[in-house]
């Protein structure tokens, strides 16, 4: 367990035993208070290379100031690999990065500090410095700011005892990042491949559509089981091995090895093997349309069929309470609004929207912002708001379908203006979607909600992770809390 001294702050009369007071603040009597020239040997010389160098695939990672950890590749020029680890600081962004491999810097305002390694354990210094308030100049230069913060200094194993904790806490909040972001290229492909060819497990697709003789010869011989063991109420396309690792729809693997963040995988089923009581389930017939390949039994309309624009408008002044919506709320390829503000702190006037509807943001659709309201509240005029036909398309679905191709397509194909380009509701009226029946967009949307849920326990879970480090990182380099002296005895030698 942690050990908690009562550390009075304010009070320096009323420190703990062993605590003293610092131009820091109360700190154990063993730790000292080091300024940046204690802390660092040298500002490197890095080999440096200009932003528009920058490749997607090469031999040598660039690393910059920006908040991407790697901004690039590069080849054909030798990496600086002396020092390493090294600490990287953003002059202009004041971005800390922990480099301990082979790498080019960014031109622009990429300072190299190398760690006093006598004194600092270097991922120690990492966080130290991660944990200074250093106030922001704009654009300008912040390094002359860096050179005046003093950082604590405890006993090198109580560094590097410090240094295990937070990475752990670190390493635990990027795995899961890494989760998020294979969950999120997952949904996209299940969209392509839903409003392709339906509620319809993907390996019952791929390599058939490739013979269209022999698809058609599966399709007729309806030789595939699809549902077999299915949950009550599920329907009849929940098959497992939908994609390679990913188990039946709903029910969301990302890859072996995934719960190293310190939890269990993300549940997946074994495969299912076809039970002599589950009839086989046919394939859908295809159809080629306007839009491509949909099932037969799809239709192709309008969205202006289908979808009605809301067009009532009120002044923040006649619902000040009101919850408001502007496009800085809409996440791009997300359908939940996950923030807002009120009318009261806008001034023009807004459009009304009720729960139920759609927000689709018509200024640079390419960014793909569309989601479902989930309350009644009103929004910027640069958003539409769409109204789905209840007997004709289900709300939920009709938000997926404004982050699918088809839509994103058209929006960005109709826009008007240069410097702030917009579609409009006239122009995206005209676009054509595929239109199943009620039942199967009913459970399209099942499938990408269950995905769109374990997205949000995992960015919940993520968002509780880096609360627990912002605050075992203050609290530790305060020693506001101390770390066990037998746990800190491991780290004697280096990293345990």
């Amino acid at each position: 367990m942690l050990e908690v001294p009562n550390v009075n702050v304010a009070n320096s009369t009323e420190l703990p035993a062993g605590y003293r007071q610092t131009e820091l603040g109360p700190l154990p009597e063993e730790w000292r208070v080091a300024g940046f020239d204690e802390c660092v040997i040298r500002v490197a010389r890095v080999p440096k290379v200009k932003q528009s160098e920058y490749r997607n695939i090469g031999l040598v990672p660039i690393i910059d100031q920006g908040q991407s950890f790697i901004a690039g590749y590069i080849d054909g020029i030798a990496p600086y690999e002396h020092e390493l680890p090294v600490i990287v600081f953003g002059d202009h962004t004041r971005v800390f990065k922990f480099i301990d491999f082979p790498f080019v810097a960014g031109a622009d305002g990429t300072q190299v500090l190398v760690p006093n390694r006598r004194l600092f354990e270097p991922m120690f210094l990492y966080f130290a410095f991660l944990n200074l308030d250093i106030p922001s100049r704009g654009y300008n230069r912040h390094l002359s700011l860096l050179r005046e913060k003093k950082v604590p200094l405890p006993p090198l194993p109580e560094q590097r005892a410090i240094a295990h904790v937070l990475r752990t806490v670190q390493e635990a909040k990027e795995a899961t990042e890494r989760v998020i972001a294979a969950a999120r290229e997952l949904k996209k492909s299940l969209m392509r491949h839903l409003f392709t060819y339906g509620p319809v497990p993907v390996n019952l697709i791929g390599g058939i559509l490739s013979n269209g003789d022999a698809y058609e010869e599966a399709r007729v011989a309806g030789t595939t089981h699809v549902g077999s063991e299915m949950s009550p109420g599920v329907g009849a396309y929940d098959g497992s091995e939908m994609l390679s690792g990913v188990g039946a729809y709903g029910d969301l693997e990302i890859s072996p090895g995934v719960g190293a963040h310190g939890r269990a995988p993300l549940p997946s089923p074994s495969p299912q093997s076809p039970s002599p009581q589950s009839p086989p389930q046919p394939l859908p017939t295809l159809q080629e349309t306007e839009i491509g390949t949909i099932p037969a039994h799809w239709k192709v309309v309008r969205l202006g069929e289908v979808v009605s624009l809301r067009t009532g408008v009120i002044s923040p002044a006649e619902s000040p309470e009101a919850k408001y919506v502007g496009l800085e709320h809409l996440d791009s390829g997300e359908i939940f609004v996950q923030r807002h503000g009120f009318a009261s702190e806008t001034r023009s006037a807004k459009t009304v929207f009720k729960y139920g509807d759609i927000l689709y943001g018509k200024l640079r659709p390419y960014l793909d912002k569309a989601a479902i309201a989930e309350w009644e509240g009103v929004c910027s005029t640069d958003i539409l708001v769409l109204v789905a036909e209840p007997s004709k398309v289900d709300g939920y679905f009709l938000a997926y379908m404004m982050h699918s191709q088809h839509i994103l397509s058209h929006a960005i194909a109709t826009t008007t203006g240069v410097n702030h380009p917009r579609t409009s509701w006239k122009a995206l009226s005209s676009a054509n979607i595929p239109l199943p029946p009620f039942p199967e967009q009913q459970e399209i949307t099942r499938i990408l909600r269950s995905v769109d849920e374990k997205i949000r326990a995992e960015e919940a879970y993520r968002d509780a992770l880096d609360g627990l480090f912002k605050t075992l990182l203050h609290q530790l380099m305060s020693a506001q809390i101390r770390l066990p002296k037998a746990f800190i005895a491991q780290f004697e030698e280096g990293i345990a």
